[in-house]
């Protein structure tokens, strides 16, 4: 599982030299009653149809978060503990967001399965200072 830490889900494109060029796509549903609701998310394969079918798009990732449960368990060695703020990205993610690496490369950071990418602070709680890179992190084991 690929899990990735998002600090500021409000603005997640606002700190990007490309803010202006990038589109989150939002589902709109009218219940029987007919009650709206303005949803943060959309359909998989929403993102990679409209790539192959809309040439003006250069590119498309998608971000799921795990609804099935309210935090992810994370254990290292003798360490265990849960963390709510786990994504599931595209190998695209970093390609449309160039978030700086203390550690790995960011072209190369999600290409693998179930390979991960941790935020700085997680990283401090998990390692102590340690390099984070390579090491083996289980999720809800």
């Amino acid at each position: 599982m690929l899990t990735l830490f998002i600090q500021d889900e409000l603005a997640y494109d606002g700190r990007f030299n490309d803010a202006d060029r990038i589109y989150r796509i939002t589902t709109r549903m009218t219940a029987i009653n007919g009650r709206e609701s303005n949803l943060q998310r959309c359909s998989p394969p929403i993102g990679p149809t409209m790539l192959a079918e809309f040439p003006e798009i250069e590119l498309q990732t998608r971000v799921v978060k795990d609804l099935s449960t309210e935090a992810q368990l994370i254990k290292y060695k003798e360490k265990s503990f849960y963390e709510k703020r786990g994504y599931q990205v595209d190998s695209t993610f970093f390609q449309m967001f160039p978030y700086e690496f203390l550690e790995g490369n960011r072209k190369t950071a999600v290409k693998q399965p179930w390979s991960i990418v941790i935020s700085e602070e997680l990283a401090a709680k998990l390692f102590d200072g340690q390099p984070a890179l390579d090491q083996l992190v289980l999720f809800n084991q």
